[in-house]
């Protein structure tokens, strides 16, 4: 589980399928679509969060509603 420090509510869920967000302290989830090893919330710019994925690292920088292309790439 990964609070969001910077918005009241806003926690993610890592399970073995997908990521979810919830905003509303838990009552309503959203599944993000993605299957992360690791989430990480850059405190820097607002809504930008990096997921450790089986292909690399993804980022989105509008909550999880969308990802971009592998960032970064290794040989597991």
């Amino acid at each position: 589980m990964i609070v969001d420090p910077s918005v009241p509510g806003r926690i993610y869920v890592l399970t073995f399928d997908s990521v979810f967000r919830t905003v509303d302290d838990g009552a309503t989830w959203t599944d993000l679509g993605i299957f992360a090893h690791d989430l990480v919330i850059d405190p820097t710019p607002p809504r930008t969060l990096y997921a450790a994925t089986d292909d690399g690292v993804q980022a989105s920088t509008d909550d999880g509603a969308s990802w971009s292309g592998r960032l970064f790439f290794w040989n597991a």
